[in-house]
Formats: C-alpha cells, structure tokens, sequence
C-alpha cells in the first residue's frame, strides 16, 4: 500500500478535474451520506471505502489514492488502518478533518488499548460527525452557505426522527441480548440500554475454547438472534446460528442505505 501512496502522489500532478466543483473525500459511505445531504450536487464525493466493504481488511486502489490527492478536503473517522496509513504519507496540503471529533468511544471490543472503530453504527455519533462535516465546509458563494445551512437543519431533523423511531421500536427491548460474530454494534448497544455478545475475541476469531464460553454465554443470557454483517464471511456466523437456535439476520452496516439497515437492526433486536 505505501508503494500505492506514492505513486498515487506522482500521478496526482496530471490529473485533471472534469469541473470547477470542489472534491471532497470521505472514507466511509454513511460520511458519503451525510455529506451528500448537506452539499447535495455542489461537490464531487469520492468514497474511499466501497459500500460493502470489509473496512478493516481494505487496502484502497491506486485510483482511489489518486482522487484523494486532487480533493480539497478529506473527511476521516480516524479509525485503524487503512485511514493511519492514508495519514502517514499524507503532506500534500489537503485539508484534514477527523470527524469523529467529539465522539464517545468504546474501548476494549477490538483488543486492550484500541477503540471500537465502528462508530457510524450509532445515530447520535452519525449526528457528530454530520456536525464535523458542516462545520468544516467551505461554501464557495453565500448562496452555497445557505444552502448548507438550510439542508443541514433537515439533516439534523431526519438524524433526530431516526434516533426517535429506533428508540420507539426498542422501547420495551432494554437490557435485552443479542449475538453478532464481529463486535460491529457496540455503539448500537450502548444507544439503546442493550447487551451485544460478541463471539469474536478482541474483533479476531475465537478459539474453539473462547467460542463455545461465548455462545454459552449467549444461551445464558437468552439471546434470540444473532445479527451478522454482510462484509464479514457467514459461514460460521450460521453454524453458530443452528447451534443455539438463533434467527440469523444479515445487514450491511457498511453500505449505501445507513438508515434501512440500522432500522432494520432495531427491528430483528425487538421482533425476537
């Protein structure tokens, strides 16, 4: 990757905008969201994460790097890995922004030191970074200015009705277990006064031994579903599934309909 890095600096001086938009780069698609519904088609939005992706195992194109090179602003999560490598090599003049500025992090779930980097799996932590972004813009006219402000409040207003409509839904669900393979909703639990049981070790797989104390520990607690990432391989998550009885349920918790999939945790959480 850092041969990429490089070279994707060196091919940058040739490239050429298509037009006088400014480019903004984001790493993940609900940042591509949030950022689209506030700038709408005032700017060119490159994602440097495709919509379901694993992003702790994605390793950027020498295309996306280049694209990164050319935008005006890259908005990041600060999260391990492809990210750290990104700013690393980073010297150009782009402007940075961390738009986890602000967040609460959960620490412990992916190993002794580490925060949990999946924080888009929170509505109120997709509510700050919304803010970073908006407040980090730099409207070319005054009447781009309005219009970011004006869309930003419905922004603010969709995020709010969101948050509401999941608290509804898990309104009697509180303290309630559910299973995942990878820790991916520990923001999600914590939003919503739930318990996730993870039956990965540290965000790795788990020993044999670590496994069967995990999925004991989901029959203790009575979890009845065990809710899987797309972007992570299902095959054990349905033999864990078969083992204890669980409804398996799939989302894309990286992918282009944040709100549908959050939704729809919420109601595999509450219908089981």
């Amino acid at each position: 990757m850092a041969a990429a890095l490089a070279l994707a600096g060196a091919a940058a001086c040739s490239h050429k905008r298509s037009n006088d938009k400014p480019v903004y780069s984001v790493s993940y698609p609900i940042q591509k969201t949030l950022l689209h519904a506030i700038v709408g088609d005032n700017a060119e939005i490159n994602t440097l994460i495709p919509a379901g992706t694993n992003p702790e195992t994605y390793d950027p194109s020498m295309s996306t790097l280049v694209s990164l090179e050319n935008s005006d602003a890259y908005f990041r999560l600060n999260t391990p890995g492809f990210e750290e490598a990104i700013m690393a090599k980073s010297g150009n003049g782009i402007q940075t922004v961390d738009c986890s500025r602000g967040i609460k992090t959960i620490n412990g779930t992916h190993g002794a030191g580490h925060a949990d980097p999946h924080v888009w799996t929170s509505v109120k932590n997709a509510q700050i970074i919304a803010d970073n972004i908006f407040r980090n813009l730099k409207p070319e006219s005054a009447e781009d200015a309005e219009t970011y402000k004006r869309n930003y409040q419905k922004l603010k207003g969709l995020l709010k009705a969101t948050d509401d409509s999941i608290a509804g839904i898990l309104a009697e669900s509180k303290g309630k277990a559910f299973a995942v393979m990878h820790p991916s909703l520990s923001y999600f639990a914590r939003d919503y006064g739930l318990r996730q049981v993870a039956m990965e070790t540290d965000g790795k797989e788990a020993s044999p031994r670590q496994l069967a104390e995990r999925m004991e520990k989901a029959r203790k607690l009575k979890a009845k579903v065990l809710i899987h990432d797309r972007e992570h391989s299902p095959a054990q998550a349905k033999n864990v599934a078969e083992q204890l009885g669980l409804k398996l349920i799939i989302v894309s918790l990286n992918g282009n309909d944040w709100r549908e999939e959050m939704m729809k945790t919420a109601h595999a959480i509450a219908d089981n």
